[in-house]
């Protein structure tokens, strides 16, 4: 058996991302507490208040530690798991344990679970309940937005949720594989 991962031909890797997306179409995200963007987002809230510092190159160099540690803590683990599952278990087991956690880097069914309703209750003029449902996707305060910022404020969260959410994990996983997915998201 080969010893590389990443991956074993393009018909596993088109595997890989066809089971991905029918696992995101059919289940969307996994719970907070099993999905691991959610991980990496505590692991990076817990470090970054440790990396602060008077010294903004001392702080700069701690920044860019953080960013490497954290891509260690969850994608070599990745990829030294499906190595192993390759190697041991197989290819079908590989294939689906891959499609799994790639999927896990992707959210195509969350962005449409919360974009569409706001567009659809804009289309019906009914700002309240876009204004009710924007929290979801935006930060800002959504109560003191007129119809063209809640536009706006949709439309720049759907385009930085569209690269971050879907098509830089896709770029990563074509060039890197999954454990390529998961570093990315640990960014």
């Amino acid at each position: 058996m080969p010893s590389t991962i990443i991956p074993l031909s393009i018909t596993d890797s088109l595997l890989i991302f066809s089971i991905a997306c029918f696992i995101d179409n059919v289940f969307g995200e996994p719970p907070n507490r099993l999905h691991p963007t959610v991980w990496m987002g505590t692991v990076i809230a817990y470090l970054k208040p440790k990396i602060r510092n008077g010294n903004p190159i001392i702080e700069k160099t701690c920044g860019v530690l953080l960013g490497l540690l954290v891509i260690m803590i969850f994608a070599a683990p990745v990829y030294f798991m499906l190595s192993l599952i390759q190697k041991f278990i197989g290819r079908a087991a590989y294939i689906m344990v891959s499609a799994i956690l790639f999927k896990t880097s992707f959210a195509i069914k969350c962005m449409k679970q919360y974009t569409i309703p706001i567009a659809e209750a804009l289309i019906k003029g009914n700002e309240i309940q876009a204004k009710k449902i924007l929290p979801f996707i935006i930060r800002r305060d959504p109560t003191k937005l007129d119809r063209q910022h809640i536009i706006s404020a949709a439309v720049e969260s759907i385009a930085e949720g569209t690269v971050d959410g879907i098509t830089s994990p896709f770029f990563y996983f074509a060039i890197l594989g999954v454990p390529g997915s998961i570093a990315f998201q640990s960014h």
